[in-house]
């Protein structure tokens, strides 16, 4: 009997052990199993993160009168949207690129008219008018076609319409029909009603600006500039 009882007492508890092996064994594939579908969530996220990423970049791209353009933001509030035009010789071959920074969206910009074509000589004199400078961006403007024109080649300068000015600064006097005598390009920035470019004559262009839309017809200008000397009309 007591045999009986110690093989009975034994028998229990292997049964016990194989029971506690079989929930052990639950829990660990009951773990492994948790884990497996906290890695597959954490994949998903990080996937969904880089897409998330990447279509954003993708977004801020654009192509326009084939240049490749994208948005960028600076530390603060300004939005750029930059872009480089390639510079080539008179065999095609790039031999530098010009950086460019539009203030606005350039198929945003098509709401400026440009009438007539901008071929600019190589000697280009910029004038703006004094009512243009109280507005916000009316120097950097000017200051932004300068630097493009530059960039570009051309020889840019500032001159002035009014002759009282000139003799009291000392800046060179510059108008449409000096322009057509001496033979360089003026470009002369107005206020008007409307915002508008004109080639007012064969080396003359107006750019009208409405309410200080100086920045923007700045921009546009720049880009006539690179249009019309590839041949396109925009």
């Amino acid at each position: 009997m007591k045999e009986e009882k110690e093989q009975g007492k034994s028998e229990d508890k292997k049964e016990q052990e194989r029971l506690e092996k079989i929930e052990k064994e639950k829990r660990e594939k009951n773990f492994e199993k948790q884990v497996k579908i906290v890695l597959a969530v954490c994949a998903v996220l990080i996937i969904s993160i880089v897409l998330f990423y990447v279509i954003g970049l993708e977004m801020k791209k654009f192509n326009y009168l084939d240049l490749k353009f994208e948005k960028r933001a600076t530390s603060g509030t300004v939005v750029f949207y930059y872009t480089e035009i390639p510079l080539k010789n008179v065999e095609g071959d790039v031999t530098g690129k010009v950086p460019v920074y539009l203030r606005e969206d350039p198929r945003k910009l098509d709401r400026i008219k440009i009438n007539g074509t901008i071929l600019l000589k190589s000697n280009v004199a910029i004038a703006e008018e004094p009512e243009l400078r109280s507005c916000s961006d009316g120097i950097i403007a000017v200051a932004t076609i300068s630097g493009f024109l530059a960039s570009a080649g051309l020889n840019p300068t500032f001159v002035t319409t009014n002759i009282s000015e000139s003799n009291e600064t000392g800046v060179p006097m510059g108008n449409c029909s000096l322009a057509n005598d001496i033979g360089y390009s003026f470009v002369q920035f107005i206020a008007g009603n409307e915002t508008k470019i004109t080639q007012k004559e064969e080396n003359c262009y107006i750019i009208e600006t409405a309410n200080c839309e100086i920045m923007n017809a700045s921009d546009r200008f720049d880009m006539g500039v690179y249009a019309n000397a590839k041949g396109i009309l925009i």
